[in-house]
């Protein structure tokens, strides 16, 4: 059985993950921005300290920057539904 309270608490916000993080982390070698999503290493270890504010200013940046590998893969998506 589910607990009801949980899950609701759970999902705040089923249309977007909490970390743009898709496991791809290149920060971890010591880039300055990690590949998979964007983030500077900074934000990367900051995250889960950041506001809910903070973090959809840098969901807006790296979005519209769109370097990470994580929006390569949503491009590609996009453009193969078009099709």
């Amino acid at each position: 059985m589910t607990d009801q309270k949980n899950s609701d608490s759970n999902s705040i916000n089923t249309l977007e993950p909490d970390s743009p993080c898709i496991g791809y982390c290149s920060t971890s070698f010591g880039a300055d921005e990690c590949a998979g999503c964007g983030r500077t290493a900074k934000e990367v270890v900051e995250w889960i300290a950041l506001s809910d504010h903070e973090k959809k200013v840098i969901w807006e940046r790296i979005r519209r920057e769109a370097r990470g590998i994580r929006f390569l893969r949503e491009r590609q998506s996009l453009s193969k539904k078009s099709h």
